[in-house]
């Protein structure tokens, strides 16, 4: 399945990706913003082995995707905390830092408010 906003794409994360998400959400700035709570350096392998495991559980109320400009991944983005009874989720982004201030950040939120409120 693949979204598309104005200016982004949403599709699922491969494996191949995760290289890439956590070399954009490993830096300081991004992770203060996109982590509830404290913010602590994580490895490469500790990254892929918590989304491997995400992947392997397969939580009902929880979709993330890769978020990918001109080819490129910049970061991702989920709902979670889905509650099909009260149509309720929460939000959650994180894009790499050189991506800020351009939009794709409102056009990802965008394409992914317009899934919740349609699926």
């Amino acid at each position: 399945m693949m979204l598309r906003g104005d200016r982004v794409a949403l599709r699922p994360i491969e494996r191949a990706d995760l290289a890439r998400l956590w070399e954009l959400t490993e830096d300081l700035e991004v992770a203060v913003m996109a982590e509830l709570g404290p913010v602590r350096p994580t490895s490469l392998a500790e990254f892929e082995a918590r989304q491997l495991e995400r992947e392997r559980e397969q939580h009902r109320d929880w979709v993330w995707f890769a978020i990918e400009a001109d080819g490129q991944v910049i970061g991702a983005c989920d709902l979670h905390h889905i509650h099909q009874f009260t149509r309720s989720c929460e939000l959650g982004i994180a894009i790499g830092r050189e991506y800020w201030g351009k939009g794709f950040g409102q056009d990802a939120c965008r394409t992914l408010v317009d899934y919740a409120f349609s699926t």
